[in-house]
């Protein structure tokens, strides 16, 4: 059985779907348990109970709406990642001269969440 999974905004998820992790309220209890296939009506109890987003298995995802999640996984990343256009040598600048990327600790945890979202991990 693959563990491959999708995280996907609950609005996006349809009917037929299969759950490939159990979902949580706030407070820990599982509203439904993995491996679930979504219905309308349970849709609907999720909106109401506040869920934003399901992990969905990846047999159940269409390869453009994977390549579409990844991207967005990426420019996360990115956006985490983008400079702050202001250096110090506390940020590993000397004379305020911006880090080299991927030397300083930022660029190397930039470069490990880059690796891990790219192999499809959340």
């Amino acid at each position: 059985m693959s563990h491959r999974h999708l995280l996907i905004a609950l609005a996006a998820a349809e009917p037929g779907m299969t759950l490939s992790d159990s979902v949580l309220d706030t407070k820990g209890n599982v509203l439904l348990p993995t491996g679930t296939v979504l219905t309308a009506s349970l849709l609907e109890s999720l909106q109401r109970h506040q869920i934003d987003s399901v992990a969905i298995a990846a047999d159940g995802v269409q390869p453009d709406d994977e390549q579409a999640e990844r991207a967005r996984r990426m420019a996360r990343v990115e956006r985490l990642f983008r400079p702050s256009g202001k250096f110090s040598a506390q940020d590993g600048g000397d004379n305020g001269a911006p880090p080299v990327p991927g030397h300083d600790a930022t660029g190397i945890l930039q470069d490990y969440m880059l690796r891990f979202r790219a192999e499809g991990n959340q």
